[in-house]
């Protein structure tokens, strides 16, 4: 849930009207900054997954639920790019 809401309120403050209204070179320059926090988020995620895996993994473990943190968390920062995604599209329409 964290990710996603982090993810998302990334695309509101960076991009969600700012990408979508106005000039051609303002909606670049909108995405172009919403691209740059959504890659480094990703990368964020990505090494905190990294290190909770490495750190979890160590010890044993009677079934595979531990690794259930890590997948939410991925599929958390994957779910907002589905409203981008939309909200992009609605806005390519004249």
């Amino acid at each position: 849930m964290v990710t996603a809401a982090v993810q998302y309120a990334g695309w509101l403050r960076l991009g969600a009207r700012r990408a979508t209204e106005g000039s051609v070179e303002q909606r670049r320059s909108a995405l172009r900054r919403w691209l740059v926090f959504a890659v480094a988020w990703q990368l964020a995620v990505l090494v905190g997954i990294g290190i909770y895996i490495a750190v979890i993994s160590g010890g044993s473990h009677s079934s595979a639920a531990w690794i259930a943190p890590a997948a939410g968390a991925l599929v958390g920062t994957a779910l907002p790019l589905q409203v981008v995604v939309m909200s992009l599209m609605r806005g390519l329409r004249p």
